[in-house]
């Protein structure tokens, strides 16, 4: 559980943030339409060695609203680390959170002690064209019924192995059910910074790569490109997951990810 809960002022807007533990600080950046509740498997097991920052994105959970298509997330995090008082920091994204994190190493690579890139996908990728019709699929329904929308969002193909459990089912639909449709119904997609794809090899910082092993194609194939541009990468495939490893394998996810930044990080 959380040790801390508030909110941090960024850019004249508010984040909530939920932190926990000491340590060598930890930040975990939550996927497209979820919050910091997705990392309740991960706050206190990561709390017992690092201290640990789960910040709902700007336009998500209980954060302020997305302000304006330009609004850069890479920047919020840098803003909320100096908020904290943190210089360096391992990044944990997953999905969307992926995408910040990637875009977060390029623009402020002296402030990243650490990369772990989940089922994620950078500024620049070529989705499928498959992808690209569910997505605009989501869009019109979102602008009569954004209901409609987060259903249709949720019966996707991303989501089937988390919703497969029960338990897992009835908590996502929940975190879901809080978002307000708002990238959607304006069509501005959390898309990253185009540059990013052809910055990717200016990443100097270790990075571990996570993939569910029963994701969807588009984020297997955006892992395979992370492995080949990014100069510290390696990969682990979480088997028996989908798209959210470490909800549906939390141990096995907490076991892995938190080797990693023993291994690359070393002693406080």
């Amino acid at each position: 559980m959380p040790g801390a809960l508030g909110f941090a002022a960024v850019d004249g807007r508010q984040l909530y943030v939920e932190e926990c533990g000491s340590g060598p600080p930890v930040v975990l950046v939550h996927g497209f339409s979820l919050d910091a509740r997705m990392w309740s498997r991960q706050q206190a097991a990561f709390a017992a060695s690092h201290r640990v920052i789960a910040y709902d994105v700007r336009g998500f959970g209980r954060s302020s609203a997305a302000a304006t298509e330009g609004t850069c997330h890479a920047e919020d995090l840098e803003a909320l680390l100096a908020e904290r008082g943190i210089d360096t920091a391992a990044v944990v994204g997953l999905s969307m959170g992926g995408i910040i994190a990637a875009d977060f190493a390029c623009r402020f690579p002296e402030r990243v002690g650490a990369l772990v890139l989940v089922d994620a996908a950078f500024g620049g990728f070529s989705w499928s064209e498959s992808f690209l019709t569910d997505w605009l699929r989501f869009e019109r329904l979102a602008e009569h019924d954004v209901a409609a929308a987060r259903r249709a969002w949720l019966e996707s193909a991303l989501f089937r192995p988390t919703r497969a459990h029960p338990a897992l089912r009835r908590e996502l639909d929940g975190i879901v059910e809080g978002y307000s449709g708002w990238h959607w119904a304006q069509r501005i997609p959390v898309a990253g910074d185009p540059a990013t794809a052809q910055r990717l090899g200016c990443i100097r910082a270790p990075t571990l790569v996570v993939v569910g092993e029963h994701d969807i194609p588009d984020f297997h194939a955006s892992a395979a490109v992370f492995c080949d541009r990014i100069g510290r990468a390696e990969k682990a495939v979480i088997r028996s997951a989908g798209h959210l490893p470490n909800m549906e394998q939390p141990e096995a996810f907490n076991r892995l990810v938190l080797g990693f930044l023993a291994r690359v990080l070393g002693p406080e």
